[in-house]
């Protein structure tokens, strides 16, 4: 398992690429305020939330747009990486803290898209183009930090990930929170987003419906950790069994380099393809085979050399 500076070392790969293939249409957090938004993060929420171990991780939608991001300095975005006071963030602190009894600095947050949108903040962005940050951004985040839960915030953000990891988008909200699936060895969950909106839509008629999403979400993990143990119980939701010191050393594994990325990995971590000694690793195969089901060879093309860059 990597230590959390062996996961900032491979975070790293992900800043240069936000900073340096800001996508037409869009801007770069660099471009504002003399680069006042800008740190070494993916995205500047993950400086509240920056738990590389965590158990839980929060993705969010987007960070900001450009009307907004345009006005005058915010010390405590500078600072904070988000607004504590706004209703986003208080509800999704209460309900962290109400449901595991962690705070924002316990778990590992960022947003699904990573630059600047045009317009206001209730812009909307392409799904395309949120299915794209998901494969290039946030599944390599995924798969880094490896949180035994991933919770989406709003329906498009939970959407983009199905979409690329090769599922069908579930609708609407209700479907889709009673739904998670997994990838690598995380569960990914839709809740309704804790902005005033979702919040109160989401809560329209039950005042304590979102946190009863939250809680059953919880017992749900918690259920699936004391399955995946048998006998053994496991204190509490999310926490892994733990190896103890008289468990014996895994057998090494020979290792490869996948034909994709380049990443070197144990062999069983590869998909063989045909007689040519193609042979990708499952993470690479199963988003390129998402991408061409998404857009075609154009589309996967595009992302074999994403990955590339990223990785090499």
């Amino acid at each position: 398992m990597d230590t959390q500076s062996e996961k900032a070392q491979r975070l790293a790969p992900l800043v240069e690429k936000r900073r340096r293939e800001v996508w037409p249409g869009y801007t770069g957090l660099g471009e504002y305020h003399d680069g006042a938004y800008e740190g070494d993060y993916v995205c500047p929420y993950s400086k509240s939330a920056c738990n590389l171990d965590a158990p839980v991780m929060v993705l969010l939608q987007d960070w900001i747009s450009h009307d907004a991001i345009s006005q005058p300095i915010d010390p405590d975005m500078v600072r904070h990486g988000q607004l504590p006071k706004l209703a986003t963030n208080r509800n999704l602190k209460r309900l962290l803290m109400q449901t595991f009894g962690l705070s924002l600095a316990d778990i590992y947050a960022t947003d699904l898209f990573p630059f600047v949108k045009p317009g206001g903040m209730s812009s909307r962005i392409p799904a395309a183009h949120l299915r794209r940050a998901a494969r290039e951004f946030a599944l390599p985040q995924i798969e880094v930090v490896a949180p035994a839960l991933v919770i989406c915030l709003g329906l498009a953000t939970f959407n983009a990930l199905r979409e690329a990891c090769g599922l069908k988008s579930v609708r609407p909200l209700d479907a889709a929170i009673e739904q998670p699936f997994g990838w690598r060895n995380s569960r990914i969950w839709c809740q309704a987003h804790t902005g005033g909106m979702g919040f109160n839509n989401r809560s329209r008629g039950d005042p304590g419906r979102v946190a009863g999403d939250w809680r059953r979400m919880r017992d749900s993990m918690a259920a699936e950790s004391l399955r995946a143990v048998g006998d053994d119980r496991v204190s509490g939701a999310l926490h892994p069994p733990i190896a103890t010191s008289s468990s014996p050393a895994p057998t090494a594994q020979a290792q490869k380099a996948c034909r994709i990325c380049g990443r070197r990995l144990p062999a069983s971590e590869f998909v063989y393809g045909n007689q040519v000694d193609r042979s990708y690793c499952r993470s690479c195969n199963k988003l390129e085979r998402a991408a061409y089901a998404c857009g075609g060879r154009a589309e996967a093309q595009a992302f074999r050399e994403s990955q590339r860059r990223l990785w090499r």
